[in-house]
């Protein structure tokens, strides 16, 4: 099943029998064509640039939009907590503000940072050039050019939604939490919607070169681009990332050019430059992630282990 709206399905149709006694199909019916669901016929759509990054997600998979309410007491088949789709496809997406949000957050610029030397220590260790962490951050996420300056429109960089573009057998499957509010009661689990592990997520960006004031190139859209992949395989994205979920792996489809991707409107340079990262990524940032997700299984705080480093100067 790949063509119905499983967005619909699962804010909607899911409760039209407690509307109407005589609807056909109950929550159990709903639910289970949910987790059956695949990509509908015709997506995912071409994303127009060649700045993209492809990558799959791990176990226990991904969380997003649980935020949303979709509670229902009493009622076991019924999840219970939100999911974020598609409004016109029903399928599965991470926003693009999202995606913005999550990478901004990793700069450290944010008021009152209790981990600002840690994240911008991060963020410098991954700068292919010396650079001001802030200033490249306003650069990014504010349109600031280095100088002071406001970029226009058209030089700004545009975080896109990323799309699902492939999945290796489920899209959908469910999962539970099960908060333990007194150890003399027993648990009460909480039934919820994941993206399942094995599914294919395209971040697509349009970037631009970071210039100074007398024109030189201090980042270039290609080294934005490897700085999202690193910082993307190493903190994940989404709901309970302190938990393990939303933790990726480079897709090893990434540079092939089949008809389910959405990589034929990539150019020559981009497609060159995951193969730089290729071998990289999945010896340096995958092991990133995989430490990152140890330690916060653990419950420890992964800030601590990023060491600050001054220069001598900064010490006098």
């Amino acid at each position: 099943m790949g063509s119905a709206n499983i967005g619909w399905m699962f804010y909607k149709e899911a409760f039209k029998k407690l509307e109407n006694s005589n609807y056909p199909r109950d929550m159990k019916a709903v639910n289970g064509d949910i987790l059956n669901a695949g990509l509908s016929e015709g997506y995912p759509f071409p994303n127009g640039t060649h700045h993209a990054i492809e990558l799959k997600t791990t176990y226990p998979g991904l969380v997003i939009g649980s935020g949303y309410p979709h509670a229902l007491k009493e009622n076991k088949e019924n999840f219970n907590f939100g999911f974020f789709f598609d409004h016109t496809t029903g399928m599965p997406i991470i926003p693009g503000s999202t995606v913005k949000g999550v990478l901004r957050s990793l700069f450290g610029q944010n008021k009152n940072e209790r981990h600002k030397e840690q994240k911008e220590a991060l963020i410098a260790s991954l700068l292919p050039k010396k650079a001001q962490v802030a200033a490249i951050a306003k650069a990014i996420f504010e349109g600031i050019n280095l100088d002071g300056t406001r970029q226009t429109p058209y030089k700004r960089d545009i975080f896109l939604d990323a799309y699902v573009i492939r999945i290796d057998s489920k899209l959908l499957s469910d999962d539970s939490i099960t908060p333990h509010a007194s150890p003399f009661k027993d648990p009460v689990p909480n039934k919820m919607l994941k993206l399942a592990p094995g599914v294919t997520i395209q971040f697509a960006f349009e970037l631009h070169d970071t210039v100074d004031e007398n024109g030189k190139v201090i980042l270039s859209a290609d080294e934005k681009e490897e700085l999202f992949l690193s910082l993307l395989l190493w903190h994940g994205i989404g709901a309970k990332t302190n938990v393990g979920y939303g933790q990726f792996v480079l897709s090893e489809e990434d540079n092939k050019d089949t008809p389910q991707s959405a990589n034929q409107n990539r150019s020559t340079s981009s497609i060159s430059h995951k193969n730089r990262l290729n071998k990289h990524n999945n010896q340096q940032a995958s092991k990133k992630s995989e430490s990152h997700t140890t330690a916060k299984r653990r419950h420890q705080n992964p800030w601590r282990k990023i060491k600050v480093v001054k220069k001598a100067s900064e010490e006098k």
